[in-house]
């Protein structure tokens, strides 16, 4: 990693660390293989899902995080999706870290119902301070299960190339080298983008407030 590369890395990396201290945290995606343990059995089809479907799905969780005034910057990472069953698979994902900046007393369970919306086995909860983080299960799998939080420890700032370690053995989160981290935030965004993530987010809002 050349000198420019490494500044903007450790630089992204105090920051994304001085969220963990002053909010809670989470690590979601709507990236999903098959539709199969969803939380909503209505959603349970075994549909197979691509990759444009899976980014349109990732819009709209976008739309919806920053409609609810959270920030949030993307991610990228591997996922074992039905962990532990003959479904079990490798699956890379765009995800998104989300930041509470106003303190939203209903952060978490907002958190988790878009995970249940959006049919992911769990989502990572990270506590105010970066201290025990913790996968909550979303939909029916087998692990976690619904609705049950299964401890991965605490954060730590990773090697470069990795801004955290890997969670668990399984679920591993980084941004590339030397990328700039950037919260996004909707009052950041000028009005056709406003616009556009409160149209976008609307009847997903409407279903899980």
């Amino acid at each position: 990693m050349d000198k420019l590369k490494e500044k903007i890395f450790e630089t992204s990396l105090s920051r994304i660390w001085g969220h963990f201290q002053n909010h809670d945290s989470a690590i979601l995606t709507a990236f999903r293989h098959t539709m199969i343990n969803c939380a909503n059995e209505d959603d349970s089809t075994g549909e197979n899902l691509q990759t444009p479907q899976n980014k349109d799905r990732n819009k709209q969780l976008s739309a919806s995080l920053m409609k609810l005034g959270y920030g949030i910057t993307k991610t990228s990472g591997v996922f074992i999706e039905n962990y532990n069953t003959e479904a079990a698979k490798q699956v890379k994902e765009d995800s998104y870290l989300v930041v509470n900046l106003k303190n939203d007393p209903n952060f978490v369970q907002n958190i988790q119902k878009l995970g249940e919306h959006f049919c992911q086995d769990s989502v990572l909860i990270v506590p105010q301070g970066g201290k025990g983080a913790y996968l909550l299960g979303t939909n029916h799998s087998a692990f976690p299960g619904f609705g049950q939080k299964h401890l991965v420890g605490d954060f730590k700032p990773a090697i470069p190339s990795d801004f955290m370690s890997t969670v668990d053995g399984k679920r591993p989160f980084h941004f590339g080298e030397g990328e700039n981290y950037v919260i996004e935030t909707f009052d950041r965004l000028g009005n056709n983008s406003k616009y556009f993530v409160t149209n976008i987010s609307k009847d997903i809002l409407a279903k899980i407030l």
